[in-house]
């Protein structure tokens, strides 16, 4: 639009009609931060929940803190009245014809499937669909890729509870103890039985 004409939504005070695309902590902030300062803002994304890729790593041992992201930016988006539209997929004619004065693309990423040999094979799954139990994967895993997300998985195939929320537990895991009985420095770590076998693959 020419400057100065206003062709979307105007706002309580003058602020500006905005879509915020993705409903991860970038997209949630590009939602809140707006609306704080009086701007009218809709976040939309084709998934049914926000938090984004933080609802997967919310899940694995020692993450459980991505859970405070999610339920703070929750409250903001209540405190701030941005209004959600999750569940549905947008384009970019369907956001020109919305006429938004402003469209914030925080959408993220989508993970790549690797040209690999066998790639297309049943017991071949992904990421996602092993951390939200979409799939069960067997006693034995093999994980291709070495990376953050490879040591997530890994994580969250070899702990069947999380050491991170039982104190006495992530102690004994990381040989921490009381400084008053052990003057001399931490003790010797104990890892928990791994309930498979995990092999992490790296090119």
């Amino acid at each position: 639009p020419e400057r100065g004409v206003h062709r979307g939504r105007l706002a309580p005070g003058g602020g500006k009609g905005i879509a915020a695309v993705g409903p991860a902590p970038a997209g949630l902030a590009a939602s809140t931060v707006p609306a704080q300062r009086g701007h009218s803002v809709e976040m939309i994304d084709a998934d049914d929940a926000s938090g984004g890729q933080f609802n997967l790593a919310r899940r694995i041992p020692g993450k459980e803190e991505f859970d405070e992201t999610i339920r703070y930016f929750t409250r903001q988006l209540e405190l701030t009245g941005v209004t959600q539209r999750l569940g549905q997929a947008v384009t970019a004619q369907s956001l020109i014809a919305e006429a938004h004065d402003e469209v914030i693309l925080a959408t993220g990423v989508t993970p790549r499937t690797p040209a690999i040999e066998g790639i297309d094979h049943p017991k071949v799954v992904t990421y996602a669909d092993v951390i939200t139990g979409k799939v069960e994967v067997g006693a034995r895993v093999a994980i291709v890729g070495a990376g953050g997300i490879g040591f997530d998985i890994g994580e969250f195939l070899t702990h069947e509870t999380s050491p991170t929320l039982d104190l006495a537990a992530w102690q004994k895991e990381w040989g921490v103890g009381d400084p008053s009985e052990t003057p001399r420095g931490p003790l010797k770590g104990e890892d928990s039985p791994s309930p498979g076998t995990v092999h992490l693959l790296q090119a």
